[in-house]
């Protein structure tokens, strides 16, 4: 292979690691958790809303049958998680 073939191979690989390196990089996260009442049993349909504090931006979710939920991508930034449901007190975390 001629010297200007294993150069060309060379600085396309790494720009294809840079580029990858890059663009792997996330502003963004998620918000999951499990609603469970003072026994320990999961309660399913919960709703769940997430505010985000210096936006005010809302997004909401519900509970799976296994009392799971997980949000849509966030900003990075500070939350209020706030979980209601007819007949349990509201639960509000931040």
């Amino acid at each position: 292979m001629n010297k200007l073939l294993r150069t060309a191979l060379l600085t396309a690989a790494v720009a294809f690691w840079v580029v990858s390196f890059a663009a792997a990089q996330s502003f963004t996260g998620h918000i999951r958790g499990t609603v469970r009442d003072a026994t320990g049993a999961v309660i399913p349909n919960v709703e769940i809303a997430i505010t985000h504090l210096q936006t005010n931006r809302q997004v909401a979710a519900r509970t799976d049958p296994r009392g799971e939920y997980v949000s849509v991508p966030l900003s990075v930034g500070d939350y209020r998680v706030e979980a209601s449901l007819a007949g349990f007190k509201r639960a509000v975390r931040s």
